[in-house]
C-alpha cells in the first residue's frame, strides 16, 4: 500500500470528524491549541489517519494516533510514527511522551517497535477507573532509526 504522510491542515480536519474513537474529537479545532502539531496519513486522496501531539521546548505528548479501522494492522501508525518523530527530530533533540492502555497489546508492541521505553504507570486512567495507562517515553537524537539516516537538524 503506497502512503502519502504530510502534516496536518486545518481543512483535514473537517474530513476527519467522526473518524477518532473519540467522540467530539474534532482535529481542526485540536489544531487551533497553541503548541499542536498533526501528520496525517493518505492512501490515494482518502485520509486515513494522524497523529497530533502537543509540545514545547523539546518535549512533545502524544495526544491521539488513529488509523481507520479498514487500515488497521497494515503498518500505518507505524508509517505515521516514524514520520512524525523523523519531523520532530529536525528540530533537535526532544522527549516524545506518550500513554496507552495497559491491555493494548498492539499499542504497546508497535511502540517498543519504535524505540519507546516504560517509564511508568498512572492507575486507574481509562474508563471508569478500571485500566492503567502505562507511560511511555522517547528521546529523540540525530538520527531515527526508524530510517537509518541522520536528521538534518540534528
Amino acid at each position: 500500500m503506497v502512503l502519502l504522510i504530510r502534516q496536518a491542515r486545518l481543512e483535514d480536519g473537517e474530513t476527519l470528524r467522526g473518524m477518532s474513537h473519540i467522540a467530539g474529537f474534532d482535529l481542526a479545532k485540536e489544531l487551533r491549541v497553541g503548541g499542536a502539531w498533526a501528520m496525517v496519513a493518505l492512501r490515494s486522496e482518502e485520509l486515513i489517519g494522524y497523529v497530533l501531539f502537543r509540545g514545547v521546548l523539546g518535549e512533545w505528548d502524544v495526544i491521539n494516533l488513529f488509523v481507520a479501522p479498514d487500515y488497521r494492522r497494515r503498518g500505518v501508525a507505524r508509517d505515521l510514527m516514524a514520520s512524525a518523530l523523523e519531523e520532530i527530530g529536525l528540530q533537535g533533540t526532544a522527549t516524545v511522551h506518550l500513554d496507552v492502555r495497559e491491555g493494548n497489546e498492539a499499542a504497546i508492541a508497535l511502540y517498543h517497535g519504535l524505540g519507546f521505553s516504560d517509564s511508568g504507570r498512572r492507575a486507574g486512567y481509562y474508563r471508569k477507573g478500571d485500566e492503567d495507562a502505562l507511560l511511555m517515553k522517547r528521546v529523540v537524537r540525530g538520527a531515527c532509526p526508524d530510517k537509518g539516516a541522520p536528521f538534518a537538524g540534528g
